[in-house]
């Protein structure tokens, strides 16, 4: 499933920085090489607000190996997820929380059932109680 990342206000002031996260993940996977980093963080700032088309436009310019579009758009997709939930401020979850599952319930893809509600809310008050001992 491809989500587009959202360049809306939030991400209005942020699109170069998201490029350079992006090629900084890419550098540290292997899939590009120092020197390029700055021009990938270009391309992917000025794509369409789509991984799928980031991921294009790095292949048609020789950034990545046309073999690892999908990988790459993946990991565009997984940065941009990265910087919603910590826009939503919900990077530092409690124990027992993914971010994934974070992700899920903000888009309203996975909701919160009763029983997994009083499960936060319990580790929530013995967290909160141990902080205080």
């Amino acid at each position: 499933m491809i989500l587009p990342f959202e360049q809306n206000a939030q991400f209005g002031m942020t699109d170069h920085t998201f490029g350079l996260e992006c090629a900084s993940v890419l550098f540290l996977r292997g899939m590009i090489v120092e020197q390029d980093k700055e021009r990938v963080a270009t391309v992917v700032s000025q794509a369409a607000g789509s991984a799928e088309l980031a991921a294009s436009a790095l292949a048609r310019n020789h950034l990545i190996n046309q073999k690892n579009k999908a990988v790459v758009t993946e990991f565009i997709n997984r940065v941009a997820k990265r910087i919603q939930l910590k826009a939503k401020g919900l990077t530092g979850c409690e124990p027992g929380c993914r971010r994934a599952r974070a992700y899920r319930v903000l888009k309203n893809t996975s909701l919160l059932t009763a029983d997994r509600m009083t499960t936060l809310v319990t580790r929530l008050v013995v967290n909160a109680d141990a902080a205080t001992v």
